[in-house]
């Protein structure tokens, strides 16, 4: 950093940590395993995210898949997940539903699912467009 005028070479905020916030979003929404390199989505998102009345977005988020859109839509009985983009066959899509939510079924593009209790997700296919969860 080249001083000029009245300031110093120095960063007024610290440079790393200013990029850890951003790679921790990322992670939270696209994680991938670095020794498989398993695709996770939504692997981290807080459960008040999937809350009934939330509807948000990510777009272009970079995987070594390519870049990856996520779309969510929860009501009182079913969350709708809708993906945009790279989505490599065996990708992970956790689902932290509100803590007492019990998935009774989950399909991806039609094509019924089976949900993983204890991870709280499903293995999609490749190519997954929307994936549809119904809960009570």
């Amino acid at each position: 950093i080249v001083p000029h005028g009245w300031r110093l070479p120095y960063a007024d905020f610290c440079v790393p940590a200013q990029v850890t916030t951003a790679l921790m979003v990322k992670w939270m929404l696209a994680w991938e395993d670095p020794d498989t390199h398993e695709l996770w989505l939504l692997r981290a998102t807080p459960r008040r995210w999937l809350e009934p009345g939330s509807r948000w977005a990510a777009r272009a988020i970079p995987t070594g898949h390519g870049r990856v859109g996520i779309s969510v839509a929860a009501t009182d009985s079913e969350l709708r997940v809708t993906l945009h983009g790279a989505v490599p066959e065996g990708t992970r899509l956790r689902l932290r539903l509100p803590a007492g939510t019990v998935v009774t079924h989950a399909e991806a593009d039609g094509e019924e699912l089976g949900f993983d209790h204890e991870l709280e997700a499903v293995r999609l296919p490749r190519g997954t467009g929307e994936v549809v969860v119904r809960y009570r």
